[in-house]
């Protein structure tokens, strides 16, 4: 499984390079996938993983757990991986036709190929690369969550589109109730209709709330790390007051927390159940708070599940400041392409222009010195960062933190350093702590041609944001 899920994701991303001009490209169309390997759903068939936002797929309408059913009119049904990929990506098409299966509906959509020079990087990309300039606006961080998914392997989850629920005790019916609205939104946004006639599926839930008698009062846990989680309705990571440390949490917690889900066929027969047990460090975070919570992290185990003994997250944010600029990755002063229309082409620069400037800063043409500068910086201003706001990345990096608001203007200061040559800090430029005037315009000195002609150009860029949360392996 390990094996296909790998040539599926390099395959996906990196099309095998074909040669025109004496360039290498690569290709993609903005989608993860893997065959299924869950009988419950879409069993030996490409189930998509994850869509990239800003692209091709993502505006089709793709959406992870989607079951891609044919590929320009080939059945996926038990077709070896290989012969998939070479569907998916024959270099002589630009555009695929997939119909798509998902718990709502049979469609078909059409997906266009993007091609990129293999040697090139955008500034979505770029941004990421030097995050630490703005961890406020670019970040990747992960974290797991204690659900265990049962499944019913001789049932297909597609065949069920109705639901309803088990009757509510009346002693918790404000709870009961809180937990079915919940459940009902999220379950209704992947396609299920809600009936209380004969529905296909029965939801029950069960839940607890209760003191740990395993509990050492002696135990400092306002010393313990506090659970950081994924606020779907804030978009934004939140610290919770659950235990973070599952290895010691047996004696540190003082409370211990149940919500289990369950879902049952017509015949009574469980066909899938999630269930959630937690380490608590306080009661005033009741079952309901945390219900409302996690019910849609839950509920993203369904119907397609990663994993069963726990599931863990990734969220992903970017905002930056677009101007349409591709870079050399070999030399990250020479603009390699440019998207039409956009901010740096409207203010003239071209394809093939080598920077010299960026807002006055020198463009560093070789990379190890630049990524030499950059680590520079990140640890010599590592004490003008707020350590209160301290997290580890979803790469292990364990000193994130946020600028110190009180300490902005030396901050700013750091970035006008020409030690570090912070050029691309520009992606941020809209940042008190990087441009106190707040007037978010850039210039760019460029050079062009052989005879390395000059030019000074003013680019007033476009602010973008995007943002990702998905269940990984």
């Amino acid at each position: 499984m390990k094996k296909i899920i790998f040539v599926s994701l390099i395959v996906v991303n990196f099309l095998p390079g074909f040669s025109q001009d004496k360039l290498s490209y690569f290709c993609t169309y903005g989608f993860i996938y893997e065959l299924s390997q869950q009988k419950s759903y879409g069993y030996n068939e490409p189930v998509i993983l994850s869509v990239m936002p800003g692209t091709s797929a993502a505006e089709a309408g793709l959406q992870p757990n989607d079951i891609i059913v044919q590929i320009n009119g080939q059945t996926t049904k038990d077709t070896i991986i290989d012969k998939i990929d070479e569907w998916m990506h024959d270099v002589y098409i630009d555009q695929i036709t997939l119909t798509i299966s998902n718990l709502k509906e049979i469609k078909e959509v059409v997906v266009q190929k993007k091609c990129y020079y293999s040697n090139m990087i955008p500034e979505k990309d770029l941004s990421g690369s030097y995050s630490f300039y703005s961890i406020e606006d670019v970040q990747k961080r992960a974290f797991v969550c204690p659900f265990k998914t049962t499944i019913d392997p001789d049932i297909n989850l597609l065949t069920y589109k109705t639901f309803g629920f088990s009757k509510i005790n009346e002693q918790y019916q404000e709870l009961e109730t809180a937990i079915n609205e919940s459940i009902k939104t999220e379950l209704e946004n992947k396609g299920l209709r809600y009936t209380g006639k004969n529905p296909d599926l029965i939801i029950y839930t069960y839940y607890s709330y209760s003191l740990n008698p395993n509990y050492r009062s002696k135990t400092k846990k306002e010393k313990l790390p506090n659970a950081c989680r994924y606020n779907v309705y804030t978009k934004k990571m939140q610290y919770l007051p659950i235990l973070d440390t599952p290895i010691h949490s047996a004696i540190q917690a003082e409370y211990t927390l149940q919500l289990g889900i369950r879902m049952a066929s017509r015949q009574s027969k469980v066909v899938w159940e999630c269930e959630a047990n937690e380490w608590m460090k306080q009661s005033n975070y009741d079952l309901k708070d945390y219900a409302q919570f996690h019910i849609p992290l839950m509920l993203m185990q369904y119907p397609f599940t990663k994993s069963t003994d726990a599931a863990k997250f990734v969220f992903s944010t970017y905002k930056y400041n677009y101007t349409g600029l591709y870079y050399n990755l070999q030399d990250m002063t020479q603009i390699i392409d440019i998207d039409e229309n956009s901010p740096a082409s409207q203010a003239g620069i071209k394809k093939g222009d080598w920077i010299s400037k960026i807002n006055d800063i020198e463009a560093n043409e070789d990379p190890k010195n630049a990524d030499a500068r950059y680590k520079m910086f990140i640890s010599e201003t590592m004490k003008l960062r707020d350590p209160r706001t301290q997290f580890i990345n979803a790469y292990g990096f364990a000193r994130c933190a946020y600028w110190d608001k009180t300490k902005y203007p030396l901050v700013a200061k750091a970035f006008k350093n020409p030690e570090y040559q912070p050029v691309f800090s520009y992606l941020f430029y809209f940042e008190p702590y990087i441009n106190p005037s707040k007037r978010n315009v850039l210039t760019f000195d460029v050079k062009r041609g052989k005879s390395k002609q000059k030019f000074h150009y003013t680019v007033r860029p476009e602010i973008r944001e995007e943002q990702s949360f998905e269940t990984v392996k």
